[in-house]
């Protein structure tokens, strides 16, 4: 009985790694476009000043290697993909559930075994299912993608017709 207990709680955590990477690869893409906007904005801000400002040979020197840092740093952050980070493969910390797990299978009899392990197998099928959804939900929502022009047409293909521009 023992396996189809560890087997239940490795399938757990990996429907929870899979979920939880999928969301912190979309966090890392988020936090990625600030960095960018901001550190562009920054670049603006260097251009600005040194357009608008009469200041010595020195002092140009330093806007135009900051601008050059920062380009660097902008086109490393572009070049960088979250899907590749190889620290996404592990949960941050899975100790909570292995003391929920152990407490669940410690406190239930013989009879209540069996549903806990049930319950626990309910709970990584609601994971993945969870994760089907979403990314059925990304790949054909139409709503996060497009403008409302290339909705109503995309919309009009998928029955046959074409919009008239």
């Amino acid at each position: 009985m023992s396996s189809v207990k560890l087997h239940s709680y490795k399938n757990f955590i990996k429907a929870l790694l899979k979920t939880e990477r999928r969301g912190r690869i979309q966090q890392l893409q988020n936090d990625n476009k600030r960095k960018i906007s901001i550190m562009t904005y920054e670049r603006m801000q260097i251009v600005r000043k040194q357009q608008f400002t009469n200041s010595s040979m020195e002092e140009q020197k330093k806007l135009i290697l900051q601008l050059n840092i920062l380009n660097q740093k902008i086109k490393s952050l572009k070049n960088y993909d979250p899907s590749n980070d190889k620290s996404l493969l592990f949960l941050k910390d899975s100790s909570p559930f292995k003391q929920l797990f152990q407490t669940d299978l410690i406190e239930s009899s013989n009879e209540s075994l069996h549903r806990v392990l049930e319950s626990w197998k309910d709970a990584t099928n609601f994971l993945d299912n969870q994760r089907e959804y979403d990314e059925l939900m990304e790949l054909y929502d139409l709503s996060n993608k497009f403008t409302q022009q290339e909705k109503i047409k995309a919309t009009a293909n998928r029955v046959g017709l074409d919009v008239p521009l």
